[in-house]
């Protein structure tokens, strides 16, 4: 047994010896084979791994963040779009408001060049009916132009030549005066046109003319209104803001809307036209005989001017806005609605108006100074006599609805009776040759005069049986 174990012992132990390198082969190839091959290993684990977890989150990283679920990948995905998507959205915003300021300081805040059209050398009062821009027949240079009936149905040709004659007949002249002292911060003079009444020009009661936004006394709505006025027995002093018309320029020569300055020279020439301080209106009328009538920006000066001059005795007011900011907002919401944007609107407008505000107030400019909310209530306890005229397709002043400029300028004075007496309103709608502003008194020019004449031979104390 002995000699059995021995030798099976002995034919193992060679096959186990001879074994042994193969093995100790084999556990030296675990610790020392290359690098890269254990790196290329780790990789394809690492991007297997990868898969199935992309599979499981349902593709997160193209999801953002709702579908995400593993932190990693929400940290990497979100993290880096929010902030750029944010960028950009602000890129964007800060540009397209960049644009809008640019477009609202051409409509708003500078002063354009229609402020001193129509008042070259030679144009005179006898020749200006035929020198000047009429809605349909447009820049006209000879009363024949008119024959073609280029302004019907909103007036006629005939119209047209009566009111040439009456200005050739009565021409006026040009007169200048200084702003009220006081109130306009800067020493202004302004200057613009005495028309006297066709009769008793020297007695006949007066009213002082001011014209509205970018325009001057030579534009059609304030020579139309003149013409009425004087055919009605009335004197006309028209009078021009500065930086309009014949006026002076001041430092600043942008829009003032609602600063002293535009109430100073509308109570400048108010004044001029009560005293008569040169002698050349015929002598000086009670304060009682010198009336107020504006359109659009003209007609919200006289708002203001009226609740600030107790001594003024009545006032017309036709097309007025009832701040400045709703003028701006209503145009400049129509303006985006024409580019797509209108829904942006409210996004946008407020930081614009806001950044107007201050340019204008850089330059010492306030355009709400002088409110119709703030200086109405400043009035006398007089019940002074009030017209307000609007018109609901109005696209320039928000005169439609139950909270309109009109809707809030009427309740402003209706909420002093002690102050105010709104005689009338006239509150129409239409448009004369596309012009939907301050027009009423071409468009429905019978309508009109019988209202203006009634109006202000009852605040003069004259009959009304003249009165058309």
């Amino acid at each position: 047994q002995a000699i059995l174990v021995q030798a099976s012992t002995d034919q193992v132990l060679p096959s186990l010896s001879a074994g042994l390198p193969l093995v100790a082969a084999s556990t030296m190839g675990v610790e020392d084979r290359p690098t890269d091959v254990e790196a290329a290993r780790e990789a394809e684990h690492f991007q297997s791994e990868k898969v199935e977890a992309s599979k499981k989150d349902g593709g997160c990283c193209r999801c953002c963040p709702l579908r995400c679920r593993r932190p990693r990948c929400w940290l990497i995905a979100c993290g880096v779009l929010v902030p750029v998507i944010g960028l950009l959205l602000t890129i964007a915003y800060l540009a397209l408001r960049h644009i809008l300021f640019n477009q609202a300081q051409e409509g708003f805040y500078q002063l354009g060049s229609g402020v001193r059209e129509f008042t070259t050398s030679g144009l005179v009062m006898a020749n200006i009916t035929y020198n000047i821009w009429w809605p349909g027949c447009f820049y006209v240079s000879n009363m024949s132009d008119f024959e073609s009936e280029c302004g019907s149905p909103c007036f006629t040709a005939a119209r047209k030549l009566a009111m040439q004659t009456l200005n050739e007949e009565n021409p006026g002249i040009l007169v200048t005066y200084r702003s009220r002292s006081g109130l306009g911060k800067e020493d202004s003079s302004s200057t613009g046109w005495w028309l006297p009444a066709l009769t008793n020009g020297s007695s006949a009661p007066r009213i002082v003319l001011q014209h509205g936004f970018q325009e001057n006394t030579n534009h059609f709505r304030t020579m139309f209104a003149a013409y009425i006025l004087r055919s009605l027995g009335f004197s006309v002093l028209m009078n021009n803001f500065r930086d309009h018309g014949y006026s002076a320029s001041s430092p600043q020569q942008i829009a003032m809307w609602g600063d002293d300055r535009y109430v100073g020279d509308l109570l400048g020439a108010w004044d001029y036209a009560k005293n008569d301080p040169d002698g050349v209106l015929g002598g000086s009328l009670p304060a009682s005989k010198v009336g107020l009538m504006g359109f659009s920006l003209g007609a919200f000066t006289t708002a203001n001017a009226f609740g600030r001059e107790g001594e003024v005795p009545a006032a017309w007011i036709d097309g007025s806005p009832f701040r400045p900011d709703s003028v701006f907002n209503f145009g400049a919401r129509q303006a985006m609605d024409g580019m797509g944007i209108g829904f942006l609107a409210d996004l946008f407008l407020g930081g614009v108006w806001s950044d107007l505000e201050k340019q204008a107030a850089g330059q010492g400019v306030l355009w709400s100074q002088n409110l119709p909310e703030k200086n109405l209530p400043l009035g006398p306890d007089a019940r002074r006599p009030t017209y307000l005229v609007a018109n609901t397709d109005d696209t320039t002043i928000p005169n439609a609805g139950l909270d309109s400029d009109f809707a809030e300028l009427l309740a402003t004075f209706e909420a002093y009776p002690s102050k105010y007496d709104v005689i009338g309103t006239f509150v129409t709608s239409g448009q004369c040759k596309g012009i939907d502003h301050c027009v009423d008194h071409l468009r429905a020019f019978d309508e009109y005069s019988s209202r203006l004449c009634n109006f202000w031979r009852l605040v003069f104390g004259l009959s009304v049986d003249t009165c058309p």
